[in-house]
């Protein structure tokens, strides 16, 4: 490859990866901008457990209690956190925090996409993965600090994916996709999925041996 090729060749890597990162940064900027202390629709839920943070009288029970038809036990720990840090209720910190586990996720994605396909195809799948996972048609439910319940699930199950194709056929691949699925599933019901698949791939793997 000539060097002016090369230098072409650069340049159009660094704007794919520009694009890649412009997603994420508009959602970090929309949230810098709108995310606010009010909460909305099913945060509400989340004031009791802030009511017995600011009293002393948290117990490990009230992670581990109901909310409609699961329980989002690490989520209730990521809206806690920072409450306990700050003195005070932060929405705008839970909306950071999902933003980060969401870029997580992407690096996930990423990672997976350059141990599996050829370099020609990384950017691509990584640049649809970037607008899916930061699509600003959902710029509304990015300001909900609640949401971080759903990309932590989600991001769990991607973890699940890439810690078994990390270690394809080996027990530490499956314990820690299942220790993640485990956090999913106590975030979110739709990452209990993540544990069958690993038993499946870790059976299928070992009949083919």
């Amino acid at each position: 490859m000539s060097p002016r090729a090369a230098e072409i060749r650069s340049r159009w890597r660094r704007l794919a990866w520009l694009l890649v990162l412009a997603p994420p940064a508009l959602i970090v900027l929309i949230a810098a901008v709108y995310a606010s202390d009010v909460p909305l629709w099913d945060e509400w839920a989340v004031a009791p457990l802030l009511f017995k943070l600011r009293d002393g009288s948290l117990q490990f029970s009230d992670f581990m209690a109901r909310h409609v038809d699961h329980r989002f036990v690490f989520p209730r720990i990521i809206i806690v956190g920072p409450a306990t840090f700050l003195g005070r209720w932060s929405i705008p910190a839970e909306v950071f925090a999902s933003i980060a586990v969401a870029a997580l996720q992407l690096a996930l994605v990423w990672r997976m996409a350059r141990a599996s396909l050829r370099p020609k195809r990384v950017l691509p799948l990584t640049l649809a993965a970037s607008m899916l996972i930061f699509h600003a048609a959902g710029s509304y439910n990015w300001l909900m600090g609640l949401q971080v319940a759903w990309h932590l699930a989600l991001t769990c199950v991607v973890a699940s994916f890439w810690a078994l194709t990390a270690r394809p056929g080996r027990w530490s691949g499956v314990i820690t996709a299942a220790v993640f699925a485990l956090v999913g599933s106590y975030s979110m019901p739709v990452c209990c999925c993540a544990s069958g698949l690993g038993r499946a791939d870790h059976s299928s793997r070992q009949s083919h041996a």
